[in-house]
Parts: C-alpha cells; sequence; structure tokens
C-alpha cells in the first residue's frame, strides 16, 4: 500500500474563471471570488476545470491561464492563508497534454504565480478510446508528471470515454503519485463501483462531481472512514454547504449533514435555473456572485464562453438574487470582508 497522502482530501473548488467582456482574466474579481470560496470552506482550489470553462481557456486564451494562477497567489497572500492548488490539463493525445503540462509548469516559475500542487488528467477530447489504449493513454501521460495526479472521468466532455474501474486501479497499483479520482459521469452504480474499488486502497481519495450526491457517497463508508470521501462542488463558488456536508458527516452526525445536502439540493436548484441547459453553473453562480458583492469587481454582468452563452431574464435573475438573499440568512454563505 502507498502511504496516505494529506492536505489534498475534502471540499475541491472547481474555481470560476472570471473573464473581461473580450476574455481576458478579470483579476480583481478573480481575486476577490478566491477570498471568497477560501472564506467559505475550501480545502484545495481546482483551476481550469469544466466548471473554470478551463477547455476552452486552454484552447482559446492559453497565455490567460497564466493569470489564473496569478489571482491565486495574489489572494492567497491578501488572506495569508495557502491551501492547494491543482490545475486541469487536457488533449486528444499523450505528447499533446505532456507539452501542456511543461507549459504550466514555465508559467508557474514567474514570480507572481500561485505553486502548482497537483495535475488533473482525463481522457482524450474527441477520441474515443478502449480500455487498453485507454490504460497506455494514462500510462504515458502520469509517467512524465512529478507532481500529484487526479483522474477525472466526465464521458459527456471527454469522448464518450467510461473510465473503468480496472483502469484506475491499474493507475494506482503502477503509479505511486496518484492521489484521487474525479467523477462527473452521472452514474451512482459506477460511483459505487469505483468506491468499493478504493477500499483495497484507503489512501486514495474520491471526488463526486455532482454535488446533489455527496452524501450518499458519503454513506457508504462510516464517518470515521470517510476522510477521503470528497466533493468537486460548482456550487462552492458560492456556497458553503458542502463544506457543513463533510464535517457533519465526519463527525458522526449523519442526520445533519443529510439534512445540509437538502438543504444544498434546495438552494442549488434556484441557482442553477435552466435544467438541463450549458452552462447554467456558470451562468448562476456567476451572477450570485455579483447579487453577494454589489458595488465590487464581481458586480458586473455575466460573461461566459460563447458555447455557454445565454441570455438570464429578469425572472431569472430575482429567483437567484431571493436564494442569496436566504443563503445570507442560514449561514449557507459568508461574505469575504
Amino acid at each position: 500500500m502507498k502511504p496516505a497522502s494529506t492536505g489534498m482530501d475534502g471540499t475541491v473548488v472547481p474555481l470560476l474563471t472570471m473573464f473581461t467582456k473580450d476574455y481576458k482574466i478579470d483579476l480583481d474579481a478573480q481575486i476577490l471570488l478566491t477570498k471568497h470560496v477560501l472564506a467559505n470552506g475550501a480545502d484545495v482550489l481546482f483551476l481550469c476545470g469544466s466548471t473554470g470553462e478551463g477547455q476552452w481557456l486552454q484552447r482559446e486564451r492559453p497565455a490567460e491561464r497564466a493569470g489564473l494562477l496569478e489571482a491565486t497567489k495574489e489572494a492567497m497572500d491578501g488572506v495569508k492563508r495557502r491551501i492547494p492548488v491543482i490545475f486541469g490539463i487536457y488533449g486528444n493525445d499523450v505528447p499533446e497534454i505532456i507539452a501542456q503540462y511543461k507549459e504550466m509548469l514555465r508559467m508557474q516559475e514567474a514570480g507572481k504565480a500561485a505553486t502548482i500542487d497537483g495535475f488533473v488528467v482525463s481522457p482524450p477530447m474527441k477520441r474515443k478510446l478502449a480500455d487498453a489504449e485507454l490504460d497506455s493513454f494514462f500510462t504515458g501521460i502520469i509517467a512524465a508528471i512529478k507532481e500529484p495526479v487526479f483522474i477525472y472521468n466526465n464521458p459527456a466532455t471527454f469522448g464518450e470515454n467510461n473510465i473503468s474501474v480496472a483502469t484506475y486501479e491499474a493507475m494506482i497499483i503502477t503509479f505511486s503519485h496518484v492521489h484521487g479520482i474525479k467523477d462527473s459521469s452521472g452514474s451512482m452504480d459506477y460511483r459505487f463501483d469505483v468506491l468499493k474499488m478504493l477500499e483495497k486502497h484507503p489512501e486514495i481519495a474520491f471526488y463526486t462531481g455532482s454535488e446533489g450526491d455527496y452524501f450518499k457517497c458519503l454513506e457508504k463508508r462510516a464517518p470515521a472512514a470517510s476522510s477521503k470521501i470528497g466533493s468537486i462542488p460548482s456550487i462552492s463558488n458560492v456556497l458553503n454547504i458542502p463544506a457543513r456536508i463533510r464535517a457533519a458527516y465526519l463527525a458522526g452526525d449523519v442526520a445533519g449533514a443529510r439534512k445540509a445536502q437538502d438543504d444544498l439540493n434546495a438552494i442549488r436548484n434556484r441557482i442553477y435555473h435552466e435544467p438541463l441547459t450549458k452552462g447554467k453553473a456558470q451562468r448562476g453562480t456567476k451572477h450570485a456572485l455579483a447579487c453577494l458583492y454589489p458595488g465590487t469587481a464581481l458586480d458586473k454582468d455575466v460573461v461566459v464562453i460563447p458555447d455557454h452563452v445565454k441570455e438570464m431574464t429578469p425572472d431569472a435573475r430575482k429567483a437567484i438574487k431571493d436564494a442569496v438573499d436566504e443563503a445570507l440568512q442560514h449561514g449557507f454563505v459568508m461574505r469575504f470582508k
């Protein structure tokens, strides 16, 4: 068994990317967002993930990724709190992803950049591979990376590739620096199969990318054995409830964790105001932050990547504002001051 890794478990916030209208990084908004999530239970920051529109950013504005690292460092320096930072890198073949890895290492060498503590890797963006091909794909990538690695499963985004449980286990056995698995497949049976396999590898973390089922994942283990089950919830850009779910469950307050999950689902559905529409999480959370921080750099028109653009109606804006006000009243979010 590999030694247990520490410091990258719990609530991993897939940080939004705050764009200007011409798709540069809005540094002031990004810094305030980062300070906000640091004040609301973040254990790890995940930059350039799907929530952060990272695949588009890497493809269309790759140099802007340096702004994410700069804003992250400035925010953590400003609040005098340092937590781990992980970064998503993507591509359709092994050389492309290794090239992205090396590029990010160069970017972090700049004095204003946050240190990247781990990398998130996924299947090819546009190629569907057989299981044996996927094993070879991940082997080539992970062998080239020195930092902790997180394997990300999201078939809808990454070439309809659904990573097999056997592939995960092969990577865990082969490489000592595989730290964890993130799943956004949407299948509870699949998640339970992964969690069952990980009982043989208790040092490996599992993160659900579907915030609505976090409690269901936690309850597969007793509270005392659940510390390696975390979440990567888009809504944690606004709310602190995912961290509350985890804290309650680990403390043995199962009923409290279940209630917190119910609270999260109810208020999240009001912020994600357009079910089944692409970009609902980005639009909803960015507008929620504008409501939460009036008169600041976050109080701005929502800017999302072209694929996510959809006009928000006055009724939708009001529903989100009402949800934010309610969250403040119940302590589900704290304003950074």
